[in-house]
């Protein structure tokens, strides 16, 4: 492992924050604003659930998180679909209307109980709001920034998005610490909790002003335009061969169909030799005696015209579901009436004969010995991935294809980022409100810890921009959860057994530098792991993550310390790290055996 930086790595760093700095403040926002409920936990649930406890309140914080992947997969299909620039601005719209229209909700404590019902009714609607559009920001500013032209400065360009995360829960920390200084216990519980959500309304304007300026990324518009100029090629190629003159006595065109990348064999003059990386949709013009060797990896239909001298007006055309291109229907008849009689092929063992029928089926090779089904299942489904990325082809089912074409990166990604989410939810905003009920630590105090920690952690996350592109972010990532994995569980055994303020502001601190020195890692990570044109997307893994391991975090950690012991939390953390320490360190041997690629945008971060 050697520590490598470009030369001028400040300076360019410098140029690129710049460059981004609206980005940077509208992240912010999001934050601060999505941090404001955990930190009123106990002002919401005297509010709306009438003291009940705080299991309901955390019930009703889990709900964001629950809505966060639907929200990264509809912003993540916007921004892939429509641009970045769209996607950020429709989430932090959603997010300032939400968070302001929290801060207006009426509430059991100040204005009955009819309306109390309503207003959590509203309350849980809002929370939904705020859930999709935090979900879409987060893939949306990750994937903005990942594709910034400078790709040296890539991990301290991550950076910002966890150092802007801190910055959010340190303001809001803040805005309620000054409050509860400056109000009394009664007027905090009235009106007080309001303040903090409707604080977010002025800044967020101003955010808002400034992504409308946002230009959109290369890589995206790149991409637009080859896949624009693919699909004017295709009907070029289609308005050729309508046009040319036919000659009935030969074959006219051969027909690529990326559904069924197999190959149906017949006579050699049939075949057209394709290789399995080429451009599966494609028509070209074949003469016989160009057909003389068959492919591995196509399936080559033949159309032909007749009898001599018929017109081919009556030929019928179908268009194609991916390019849309218009291309000739296949003729079964007239293909099979001039296809030489074949032997039977003999399947190897296991193999399923009834492949043949779903287009599965090759030319026979050496012996009449066919490769098995599920072997044949695994070449279509890899040509598929290839043509989508090579061709720039935005998905039109991302989810579908994010489990079907990239099913390791998914995989890793989701269970890679257990520690992270828990270490945020958990350590840093659930054990707040633990020492608070356990050790009746005063609601002041545990805002001072939270400031404390939250400001370490903005001081030392550069640092961990430049640990990433030094050493690589999957390096990064693997020694981050080995890290999570040492530190985390004895924290919370110091929480647990120890009742002391001074104590609990250390590991905060500590909680703080160890945030901060990760904070670049698992946006770039995630960002790395899918392709352009499904990048955006893919960060539904991330918030399927963070629901999961860190939004249900609290709740769970909450009904286990009431159901079961005080050291429930520490198990739940010990768990998540240990898990992801395992899945990070897969995705390396992945990546290093070339099962699955986790480098799309640098190539040398691990």
């Amino acid at each position: 492992m050697v520590f490598n930086l470009p030369p001028r790595y400040f300076n360019k760093a410098k140029v690129a924050t710049h460059k981004t700095w609206f980005i940077f403040v509208g992240n912010v926002l999001e934050w601060y604003e999505f941090s404001v409920f955990g930190y009123l936990v106990n002002e919401i649930e005297q509010n709306f659930f009438n003291g009940s406890g705080s299991l309901a309140t955390w019930s009703a914080y889990a709900v964001t998180f629950l809505a966060r992947p639907l929200g990264a997969l509809m912003l993540g299909w916007v921004a892939d679909h429509c641009g970045r620039r769209t996607a950020l601005l429709i989430s932090l719209l959603g997010m300032i209307l939400s968070t302001v229209g929290q801060g207006c909700l009426p509430s059991s404590y100040c204005c009955g109980d009819v309306p109390g019902v309503i207003g959590v009714v509203m309350l849980i609607i809002l929370r939904v709001v705020q859930g999709i559009c935090t979900g879409g920001e987060i893939g949306g500013v990750s994937t903005y920034l990942a594709e910034h032209e400078d790709k040296h400065v890539l991990g301290m360009l991550s950076a910002t998005v966890g150092i802007g995360a801190s910055i959010g829960f340190m303001l809001s920390s803040m805005v309620i610490l000054i409050l509860h200084l400056a109000l009394s216990d009664e007027d905090m519980l009235l009106w007080g909790w309001r303040v903090p959500f409707l604080l977010a309304i002025i800044p967020g304007c101003f955010a808002l002003y400034g992504r409308n300026y946002l230009e959109e990324t290369d890589e995206f518009l790149d991409m637009v335009a080859l896949e624009k100029a693919g699909q004017k090629m295709d009907s070029n190629d289609v308005a050729h061969i309508s046009a040319a003159p036919q000659d009935p006595s030969i074959t006219t065109s051969i027909t690529f169909d990326d559904k069924d990348t197999s190959a149906k064999w017949g006579d050699k003059s049939d075949i057209a030799g394709l290789s399995a990386h080429d451009d599966p949709e494609r028509e070209m013009d074949v003469s016989p005696a160009s057909t003389t060797t068959p492919p591995l990896q196509a399936y080559a239909t033949q159309v032909t015209a007749g009898n001599e001298g018929e017109a081919m007006d009556d030929t019928e055309y179908e268009v194609d579901d991916i390019t849309g291109a218009r291309v000739p229907r296949m003729n079964m008849q007239n293909v099979q009436k001039d296809r030489a009689v074949l032997p039977t092929p003999q399947w190897q063992d296991g193999a399923d004969p009834g492949a043949q029928e779903e287009g599965l089926a090759v030319p026979p090779s050496e012996g009449n010995i066919l490769p098995d089904k599920k072997q044949y299942k695994q070449d279509k489904m890899e040509a598929k991935r290839l043509s989508l990325a090579s061709a720039n082809q935005r998905s039109k089912f991302p989810l579908g294809d994010l489990v079907m074409l990239y099913p390791y990166q998914t995989f890793t990604v989701l269970f890679g980022l257990a520690a992270y989410s828990c270490t945020w939810y958990v350590t840093l905003v659930y054990s707040l409100d633990y020492i608070r009920d356990e050790h009746n630590v005063s609601a002041s105090s545990a805002m001072g810890m939270a400031v404390v920690g939250n400001a370490i952690a903005v001081v030392v996350g550069p640092f961990s921009g430049v640990l990433v592109d030094g050493y690589g972010v999957g390096n990064q990532m693997m020694w981050g959860v080995g890290s999570l994995v040492v530190f985390s569980v004895p924290a919370w055994a110091v929480l647990v057994n120890v009742n002391n303020i001074a104590v609990f502001y250390i590991i905060q601190a500590l909680m703080g530098v160890v945030n901060g020195c990760l904070c670049a890692t698992p946006f770039l990570w995630v960002a790395e792991a899918f392709p352009t044109n499904m990048r955006a997307s893919g960060f539904f893994a991330y918030n399927i993550a963070v629901s999961v391991f860190g939004g249900c975090g609290p709740l769970i950690c909450d009904a286990m310390v009431r159901g079961w012991s005080a050291w429930g939390p520490a198990l739940y953390v010990l768990v998540c790290c240990v898990l992801s320490l395992f899945v990070v360190c897969l995705s390396y041997y992945l990546n290093k055996r070339g099962t699955a690629t986790m480098t799309h945008i640098r190539h040398t971060p691990y």
